[in-house]
Parts: structure tokens; C-alpha cells; sequence
């Protein structure tokens, strides 16, 4: 097993929250900063993210998102569309830690998983903060196997 196995091993995710998110633009979600790991996967877009150091990226279909510090940012269908909020959507909790969220609008729609989870193993803390505020990996769903189901259950869970 290679080292960052090893260590990615050692994790032990908890409190893990996520919702699937159907979204029509225009539409724009500002995410505070939290201590806890946040992710963002893109199983449709438009979608884009905007951070205070990286400014405004695409995501495209497929992406992967991981905040490891859960730093400040925002996700929009584009970036010229106006802030908003989760109070601009309809949230539905569908369990103890899944919910939906849906935003009504006339254009096309970004379908989404979002999420936050914290790290079981408080020795790996100095690791999170020295990793990039914000990781991204393109199309995880199609360069990984295990992605797709892992996918499916979520969706068949929310």
C-alpha cells in the first residue's frame, strides 16, 4: 500500500451531511466558512465556484470539489448571477443527515451533491491545513469506478 493510502485510510469520516440539490438558473449559493471538510460534486451542470484567493472556476460534469479547510465560497449557474443563499431554496431533510434542495428558475438545470463531514482522527488535522484550500478532480464519475454506485445510493437514499 502506497503512503497516501496509509493515511487516507486512517480518516475515519463522521458526521456526514450531504444533500442532492436540483437547481434552475439563474441561481447562486453562498457557503460560510465552517470547520468542517466540505465537498461539491457536479453530476450536471452549469456550475461554477468562486473562491476570495482563486476567483471563478467552471465545474463541468463529473467534478469533484473538495474543501478541506471549508473555507468561504460560493456556487453559481454563472458568475455574472446575483448572491443568494440556502433560504432562496426549498430545503426538504429526508433523514437525519440527507436532505434535497431545490431551486425553481427558467433555465437549465445543475443537479448536485454537496456535503460536510469531520474527521474522526484529530492527528490528521495538521495534514488539512496543510493541503490546498480547495481541491478540485475532473470527472471522478467517469475515471472512477466506484464513484457511479457510490452515486446511485445516494440518490436512491435521498
Amino acid at each position: 500500500m502506497d503512503a497516501l493510502s496509509e493515511v487516507l485510510q486512517d480518516f475515519r469520516l463522521s458526521g456526514v451531511n450531504y444533500g442532492r440539490c436540483e437547481l434552475r438558473h439563474p441561481w447562486s449559493i453562498a457557503f460560510p466558512e465552517q470547520p468542517l471538510l466540505r465537498f461539491h460534486f457536479v453530476s450536471q451542470g452549469p456550475c461554477w465556484i468562486h473562491t476570495e484567493a482563486q476567483g471563478w472556476h467552471e465545474l463541468r460534469n463529473g467534478d469533484l470539489v473538495l474543501l478541506p479547510q471549508g473555507i468561504a465560497h460560493r456556487l453559481a449557474s454563472a458568475p455574472d448571477v446575483a448572491g443568494g443563499s440556502l433560504d432562496d431554496c426549498q430545503v426538504t431533510k429526508l433523514g437525519g443527515n440527507v436532505c434535497e434542495v431545490v431551486r425553481e428558475g427558467t433555465g437549465a438545470t445543475s443537479t448536485l451533491f454537496c456535503g460536510s463531514m469531520t474527521l474522526g482522527a484529530c492527528a490528521l488535522n495538521p495534514l488539512i491545513a496543510l493541503m490546498p484550500p480547495i481541491i478540485k478532480g475532473c470527472d471522478v464519475a467517469g475515471n472512477d469506478p466506484v464513484v457511479g454506485p457510490l452515486l446511485a445510493a445516494m440518490t436512491a437514499e435521498a
